[in-house]
């Protein structure tokens, strides 16, 4: 029983892991990868709380127990362990290649390091094929010390990368960032940041006064008492941020939680940075260039 509540365990434990790497990858809902990854665990988790066929050897210390060679389960099991690796394999590598900022490519590193020891290697000694894979060859209680030795050390490099996007949820969901436009209410451009290369910072002060208007025209047509606080484009997505003395403006591919956290959290530490400037405002837009050192906390 012990060892059925275990397997179930690791394989609920890699379920989540990969879970979380597809919103690493992309913020979308439910994937193909997720549906197969789905059918695979339920499939797995089905043959292990129906007697499945074990292996056990008789040791010093008592009995180690596994599921018996050959059998559908086990070739399920390594067909999945398999399956999940290329998954991983591919989200990362293309995360890695995208990814813009060193911050989250060295992240995406030691994401693909714990991920290949703690998901590839355990796999490894239950391999069927004794001539090929030496840790077929040792003895039962070095190989379980080894398969639970490398998959312990894998988690907690993941779970140490992990600890490290808590801090910075913007390094663990990404999507390309346009520019960021900070605005008086009156539609003079206090501070801006371009990150695409199709745009150039001269048109954020014409974006300014547009996105004034526009917004001003949807709140009387609509007679909204409330402010705006994202319009959808094709294929990007622009979201606004009022606060009292200014408005924060940022176009993005698309919105997440993190995405979010970062735009808000900017916002207030701009808010509190400047307050003395924005109470006194004089019309001199020199002075908010410090929110420079922001946009690296916030989004690099």
């Amino acid at each position: 029983m012990f060892f059925i509540l275990a397997e179930i365990t690791e394989l609920l434990v890699l379920y989540c892991l990969i879970l979380v790497f597809e919103m690493f990858y992309k913020n979308t809902q439910f994937s193909y990868r997720q549906t197969i990854i789905t059918i695979f665990i339920f499939t797995i988790i089905g043959g292990l709380i129906s007697n499945p066929e074990l292996q056990t050897t008789v040791t010093s210390r008592g009995f180690l127990v596994r599921l018996q060679r050959f059998s559908p389960l086990m070739i399920i099991g390594l067909i999945f362990h398999g399956i999940t690796t290329v998954f991983l394999l591919i989200i990362l590598i293309k995360s890695r290649r995208s990814a813009k900022i060193k911050k989250q490519k060295r992240l995406i590193v030691w994401l693909l390091i714990g991920s290949l020891i703690g998901v590839l290697l355990p796999s490894l000694p239950n391999m069927p094929f004794d001539d090929f894979f030496i840790f077929n060859q040792l003895s039962p209680i070095l190989n379980i010390f080894l398969e639970e030795i490398t998959q312990s050390i894998g988690i907690l490099i993941i779970g140490i990368a992990f600890l490290r996007v808590s801090k910075s949820p913007w390094l663990l969901q990404r999507q390309k960032i346009h520019f960021l436009v900070v605005y008086s209410p009156s539609g003079l451009t206090l501070f801006s940041k371009v990150f695409s290369k199709e745009i150039k910072k001269d048109d954020t002060f014409l974006l300014s006064g547009a996105f004034s208007a526009v917004t001003t025209l949807i709140k009387g047509c609509t007679k909204s008492a409330g402010n705006v606080e994202s319009i959808l484009l094709e294929g990007k997505e622009l979201r606004i941020i009022n606060r009292e003395k200014f408005i924060c403006v940022l176009l993005l591919d698309y919105s997440t939680q993190a995405s979010d956290w970062a735009h808000m959290h900017f916002s207030l530490e701009f808010e509190k940075s400047s307050s003395n400037e924005l109470n006194d405002f004089d019309g001199g837009i020199s002075v908010y260039e410090s929110a420079e050192t922001l946009i690296n906390q916030f989004f690099t």
